[in-house]
């Protein structure tokens, strides 16, 4: 069950140019988690690779170019990972996931994300093509569904684990983990978890924990440094450096 996939998700429906994406950083860490456990994975970011899809034409060009894209590509990998960060990902979620059970039948697909923590039900369904929904931050999830499914566990569909509370025991990223950085114009890391508010039209209420974690002083300028260091080993010239004190 190493053969491990994470996906961004590419946006339907938005109207407005957008020329520029962010590094699917909240995928690194959940690849450097599993890395750290002994398991390999593997990001590709369709949202960059595929772009948005403004009206009904595009999402059909995009559905053809995907399952070109997904027969090439797929068949090694037994667990997909898909990353429905908001809801304008949704709909292309469901698309994903079913083309991905249509061609890699013997894939266990999970969704995770902001949608994916606030309506776990829009993905678990009769007839669904996703298997696991995880709520709630998702390093721990992951791997007890992975680890589940060595061992022939049966567990909930919906997975919903204690977040990582100290999180400065996981500071360290391996950027390598996610290839070709030159996609993308902005670079950002977070300096802290959680929230401390409790506004009603968050999903951060159905979080087990929410409470803010922050690295350490020491901890975030070791952080800000690799960060800097990073962009500038890769040479990416063009890259903004933003370090965000807020919830992920």
């Amino acid at each position: 069950m190493d053969n491990i996939l994470l996906l961004t998700i590419p946006y339907f429906f938005i109207n407005e140019s957008h020329s520029e994406f962010l590094p699917p950083m909240h995928l690194v860490y959940l690849s450097n988690y599993l890395k750290e456990n002994g398991i390999q994975s593997e990001i590709i970011d369709l949202s960059a690779d595929f772009g948005i899809q403004r009206d009904n034409e595009e999402i059909l060009g995009f559905k053809l170019k995907f399952m070109n894209w997904a027969c090439q590509n797929l068949s090694n990998y037994n667990v997909i990972g898909l990353s429905c960060y908001t809801s304008f990902q949704y709909l292309a979620t469901i698309v994903i996931a079913k083309i991905c059970k249509e061609v890699a039948p013997h894939a266990i697909i999970l969704v995770g994300g902001y949608h994916a923590s606030a309506l776990p039900y829009d993905f678990i369904f009769k007839g669904s093509p996703i298997d696991y929904c995880v709520i709630g931050e998702g390093e721990r999830a992951i791997l007890k569904i992975i680890k589940a499914l060595k061992n022939g566990v049966s567990i909930n569909p919906i997975v919903k684990e204690k977040p990582i509370i100290d999180i400065n025991k996981y500071c360290k990223i391996d950027y390598t983990l996610l290839k070709e950085w030159d996609k993308y114009t902005y670079h950002y890391d977070y300096l802290s978890r959680g929230c401390p508010y409790v506004c009603t039209f968050c999903m951060e209420s159905v979080k087990t924990e929410r409470r803010w974690r922050n690295l350490t002083i020491e901890n975030a300028l070791c952080k800000i440094d690799s960060a800097v260091n990073h962009v500038s080993k890769m040479k990416l010239k063009n890259q903004k450096l933003h370090l965000l004190n807020l919830a992920r």
